[in-house]
């Protein structure tokens, strides 16, 4: 298997977009209370902002030369909120295998390079928010040795 990683540039906008609306598709089936029903979220200009963000880790796994995978970080500064130790916190924005692509280990490989180099920017956690409905995925994470941190709830009114 030949997987390689490396760091997104502006010509992968096409392949992005394609994954990132396989992932908005997933919501917007699962929660359409929430979110609106569309191609792809992703906007070129959106793009472009991510790429140049020095605070974010643009990463795209690709298979023989074929995007297959991508993901988002964040690194989050320390809080300013007194109660809280100060710490640098990588935020998973988004991780997304191609649905062609899944159960070939290329989300592990991928989510492990984000970690490490999350790690190398001086990162002391990965967190990240899965939606309740999407088991397969909090199941992927936890395989990854993440456990739950706090929960989200809510009531319609």
């Amino acid at each position: 298997m030949g997987i390689t990683i490396r760091e997104i540039i502006l010509s992968d906008y096409e392949a992005v977009w394609k994954m990132e609306g396989q992932v908005h598709r997933l919501h917007s089936e699962n929660r359409p209370d929430i979110f609106q029903k569309m191609d792809s979220p992703l906007t070129e200009q959106a793009f472009r902002k991510t790429l140049e963000d020095k605070n974010q880790i643009a990463l795209l796994a690709e298979e023989n030369g074929t995007a297959a995978a991508y993901c988002i970080v964040t690194l989050r500064p320390p809080s300013k909120n007194p109660m809280l130790i100060p710490r640098t916190a990588a935020w998973m924005e988004e991780l997304c295998v191609c649905e062609e692509y899944r159960r070939r280990g290329i989300g592990n490989l991928l989510f492990r390079e984000a970690c490490r180099r999350a790690k190398m920017l001086h990162a002391e956690s990965m967190e990240l928010m899965v939606w309740s409905f999407n088991k397969p995925a909090e199941r992927f994470y936890e395989q990854e040795g993440m456990a739950l941190k706090s929960e989200t709830m809510e009531i319609k009114l």
